[in-house]
Parts: structure tokens; sequence; C-alpha cells
């Protein structure tokens, strides 16, 4: 049995896969650690290349390549295809498209939690390399408005506070198993941003150990990349996915009794903003979990929601929040 268990998710990635499993290989630890790699029906050599390394390393990479797209069925790839083969009481994760540079990054990463059993994740700082631009710059603080809230001193964080990280890189995430399995018995909806879902979850079980070192490359701009997605998405679509986002926070929030409420709010705000672009003015009058978003939001974000809301002639197609779903508050952290 493996201590630690990463996973791979792949698709089209010939490009980079062959990088991203050298940064896993290449990682030195006194402890026996698995890569298991999924391929989702590549239509390149990707499945091909995972298989070259698999001969390579067979007490390292186990491949796991479709012959059907599972993520077009609707299928929860890592709860249906990667956690029946996890072994380790820790996951890590690398997408395809990312890869490693620090070699120690497991065992830095290992060290901590062994040593603080009540930490339940663990990340790290990331470089994200801009394909389309051909740029690098560090990954944390990822905007200006992380940077006027971010301190490089701080090292731990819980549900209060972590929204001052907007974004955090997937490819340094390492997680308790047992706080992944809990997450997928709590009933919690996926939403298309599931990594902000997996790290809240396993944060709120116990905290969130930061190490400021860039130990990992985030690949930004790239083809199937997704933050690429993200802009290419219409207004309707945004609008959608920041509705499911919000459904998941709802979910989060009343599953830990509301005893985070108030760290949940910004990360609420951030997908209302998507998510009231297109709201009519009688829903933000009328739907509680609608006001309560809008209260969070900056005096020029309620201008201009407000002036969109009572111009638009929009009814709420695709479906509001309802107002059992708003929250309580019980929550005083």
């Amino acid at each position: 049995m493996a201590a630690v268990s990463v996973y791979c998710l792949a698709y089209n990635h010939e490009k980079y896969i062959g990088m991203a499993l050298e940064g896993m290989v290449r990682q030195k630890t006194d402890f026996d650690f698995e890569v298991i790699v999924h391929d989702d029906a590549s239509t390149d050599a990707t499945a091909a290349i995972i298989r070259e390394y698999a001969l390579k390393f067979p007490a390292i990479i186990k491949p796991v390549c479709q012959t059907e797209n599972q993520w077009s069925k609707g299928v929860s790839i890592v709860e249906t295809h990667i956690r029946p083969r996890v072994t380790g009481r820790y996951m890590a994760i690398c997408e395809g498209d990312d890869y490693w540079t620090d070699p120690c990054k497991l065992q830095k990463q290992y060290d901590y939690m062994e040593a603080h059993p009540d930490c339940t994740f663990c990340f790290t700082n990331a470089v994200i390399r801009n394909e389309e631009a051909r740029t690098r710059r560090t990954f944390i603080p990822y905007s200006k408005k992380d940077a006027g809230q971010f301190d490089p001193r701080r090292q731990d964080y819980d549900l209060r506070d972590f929204h001052r990280l907007t974004f955090i890189p997937t490819a340094s995430f390492f997680f308790r198993t047992e706080c992944y399995d809990a997450l997928m018995k709590a009933g919690i909806r996926h939403c298309p941003t599931d990594d902000l879902r997996l790290r809240l979850f396993v944060t709120s079980q116990g905290y969130a150990h930061f190490i400021n070192e860039e130990t990992c490359v985030y690949r930004e701009g790239g083809s199937g990349s997704m933050m690429s997605g993200w802009k290419k998405q219409d207004r309707r679509q945004k609008e959608i996915d920041a509705k499911r986002n919000c459904g998941m926070l709802l979910d989060l929030d009343q599953y830990t009794d509301y005893t985070w409420h108030r760290g949940l709010l910004p990360f609420m705000a951030t997908s209302g903003a998507g998510m009231l672009e297109n709201a009519s003015l009688r829903e933000l009058i009328n739907n509680p979990v609608y006001r309560e978003i809008f209260s969070t939001m900056k005096t020029d974000r309620k201008i201009k929601t407000l002036i969109k809301a009572a111009m638009s002639g929009h009814s709420g197609r695709h479906g509001s929040i309802k107002p059992n779903d708003s929250f309580r508050k019980k929550g005083t952290l």
C-alpha cells in the first residue's frame, strides 16, 4: 500500500502529459506513493504516453484508460474511477497539463501533515505559465485584490479567512483521504469549480497549511485549460454555472451548521456576481439569497447590478436559487 495516492486527470494532453508524469516519478520520498492516471478517451496520443510511463515505472504509474469519454456522460471521474483505486491515507492532485518542479514537494507536505494531525489540507505556491502570452508569474497572490489582503508570512487558514486567497493551484493540493471520503458522503452538490468544493470542505474538517514555495506550474491559456473555457463562456452559461457554485456553497454552509457563514459569504459574492448579472429587479427584492449576496457586494458592483436588473426583462428562465436555500445567520465566525 502507498502512503500517498496522486491522481492525474488527462484528456488530449499529448503535448503536456510527459512533463506532468516526469514531475511525479522524480519525487524523492521516504514513503511509497502511487500515481493513478486517468485518460478520458483522448483522441490524440495521451493514452499511449501514459502506457509508456506505466511500463517504465510500474510500481508508481497506475493507468486508467477509457474507451468512451466519461465526462461527457456526467460521470464523476474521481469518485467513480479514482477513489476505488486509492490506497494511500493522503491524496494529491496534478492535472495532465500541469507539472511539479520541486522533487521534494510530496515529502514536504507529507512531513507537515504527519506532524500536525489536525491539519486536513496542505497547499503550496506555484508559477502560472501562460501558453498564449508566453509569460510566467507567481500564482499566489492571484489577483490585485488578493495581493491587497495577502500576508506572505501567514501559513495557516480556516474558513473564516480562506476567501483571502481567491484561487490556489490545484497541482499543489494535498489532503487526507478520510476527508475526501467524508465529502463523498456529505451530499454537497457538484459544481463547475469542484476544486473549490474540495478545498473548502476538506479545510472545514480541520485547517489548511500554506507552504509559500513554488513547487509546481499551472498552465493558463493552453487548449483545454479551465481558465480558457471560462473566458469563452457566454453570459447565460456563466449565470448557470454561478448558480451551481452558489448551490454548492449553500450545501456546505448547511452541512457545517453555519459555523463558517461569514467566511463563505465572500465566495458567495464572487459567484453571485455572475448569478445576479441577469437577475430581475423582482428577484433582487424578493429572493432572500439574492438579497444577502447583493449586500456583500461593493458599491460599484451594486450600482451596476441594479441598473442591469432595472433594464432587464429577465425572469429567471434558468432557475433561481430558491428562498428555502437561503443562509441562516447562526454562524459567528
